[in-house]
């Protein structure tokens, strides 16, 4: 995956973990869309609006397991 994709995704995820200001409902927006261009785990936790696992991901932690209804 790209850098710049990562970056941007990490960027958005900051604001709507509360860590960056920002506008919310644009970066909720932007991670809807990059979750076309992302893969794995990235991909899923973003469809499945995991903001908090998609963070850990990317900040090289193991998120924990929980139930989804794939």
């Amino acid at each position: 995956m790209e850098t710049e994709l990562i970056e941007d995704i990490r960027r958005h995820l900051a604001v709507i973990l509360g860590i960056d200001k920002g506008d919310l409902a644009e970066a909720i927006s932007a991670l809807d869309a990059a979750k076309l261009s992302a893969t794995g785990h990235l991909s899923h936790y973003l469809a499945k609006r995991s903001y908090q696992k998609a963070w850990i991901l990317l900040e090289g932690g193991d998120p924990e397991k929980g139930i989804c209804g794939k």
